[in-house]
């Protein structure tokens, strides 16, 4: 897990547990907060930016990225890593 801090609001931050990208370049950055393994709460970077509940079933076909291996992962737009 690494946790992201907002750039212009130190006070958001996310605990980022997995990433995934999907085949047209969408990213998802899930965090820790979900009580199973499939609805997961997700950053994702597509049309817009936006926090909220995603399905693992519906995307995971169509990913090309998952990893937990967060380390070579960039942080989300307008985020930074706090261990940074």
């Amino acid at each position: 897990m690494r946790t992201a801090i907002h750039k212009t609001n130190p006070s958001i931050e996310l605990n980022i547990t997995r990433f995934m990208m999907t085949k047209n370049m969408w990213e998802y950055f899930i965090t820790d907060n979900h009580e199973n393994k499939d609805i997961v709460e997700a950053y994702v970077l597509g049309f817009e930016s936006e926090l909220g509940d995603i399905s693992i079933k519906e995307i995971s076909p169509y990913a090309i990225v998952d990893t937990n291996e967060l380390h070579d992962v960039m942080p989300p737009e307008n985020y930074e890593w706090k261990d940074e």
